[in-house]
């Protein structure tokens, strides 16, 4: 997959995370940049995209974006947010 990202993506670049989230954690925005920022210091850029709630009320999607160097940057990070209990998805 590293290949893949390296082929379309000229690095660094700002790639837009959509990150969901279970809507009864609290903080869980701030948890989420936390661990992004343990993957890559610094790289959490301003969000812009207004938090979007699902149509059942169990779910927030955030768009973060975030500053990669490399494609390892985003397989990293796509791993690294899968496994948190909270994150429901990462797209």
């Amino acid at each position: 997959m590293t290949s893949k990202f390296s082929e379309l993506l000229k690095f660094p670049c700002i790639v837009d995370f959509r990150i969901i989230v279970d809507a009864l954690k609290k903080d869980a925005l701030n948890e989420v940049k936390k661990h992004i920022e343990e993957i890559v210091p610094g790289s959490v850029q301003e969000i812009v995209a207004s938090p979007r709630v699902s149509s059942n009320g169990k779910y927030i999607s955030y768009t973060i974006p975030v500053q990669v160097l490399n494609a390892k940057n985003i397989e990293d990070l796509y791993q690294h947010l899968g496994k948190i209990d909270f994150i429901k998805h990462v797209l």
